[in-house]
């Protein structure tokens, strides 16, 4: 059986994914991996390796929750180091832009993972944040600032959410829309 590496994300508009590349640049001589603005989402639900024949019926399964779905705008306001849940022995590993809590992501994010089934009852909280950039393994963390202190306000009305398909290639990995489904249709 073939599978694709799927999720279902938010695509941001090309303001804000230039936004968000001019506000890290001087960052960007960091021991990272960025994220390619091209590449640059927020993801609701990570499906991991599907079968292709599975895939029809998932992208059914979503557009019927875009429809049900009406826009909202969503606002990131901080850079911060993630994931949340580091220690001291242990140093963060990514690079995240976080925003305040939004009721209606959160719902869409329910409701998604309700419909495809994919919830269950030792999953974690849904912690919404955009990847910026991943450190690269076996860095020393103290070459950082304590704090991301950088002033952004990225404020966009989602319209839609996408199907991908995540590829690893030898340049990395190369993100594909399978399925875009705009809400309230």
């Amino acid at each position: 059986m073939k599978y694709r590496r799927t999720f279902v994300a938010v695509n941001l508009p090309e303001k804000a994914k230039k936004t968000i590349i001019e506000a890290t640049g001087e960052w960007r001589n960091w021991p990272v991996r960025w994220t390619f603005e091209r590449d640059i989402h927020l993801t609701l639900e990570f499906l991991g390796d599907t079968a292709i024949d599975e895939i029809a019926l998932i992208g059914q399964k979503i557009s019927e929750v875009a429809a049900r779905t009406e826009p909202f705008n969503l606002i990131f306001d901080r850079f911060v180091f993630g994931p949340k849940d580091f220690t001291e022995k242990e140093n963060p590993r990514m690079i995240w832009l976080e925003g305040p809590e939004n009721e209606n992501l959160v719902q869409l994010q329910n409701n998604l993972t309700a419909t495809l089934g994919t919830g269950g009852e030792k999953r974690r909280k849904y912690r919404p944040h955009i990847t910026i950039g991943r450190i690269k393994p076996g860095t020393d963390f103290k070459i950082f600032p304590r704090s991301l202190d950088i002033k952004i306000v990225i404020s966009f009305v989602v319209k839609s959410m996408e199907f991908m398909e995540s590829e690893l290639t030898q340049d990395g990995r190369k993100y594909t829309i399978l399925l875009s489904a705009p809400f309230g249709i």
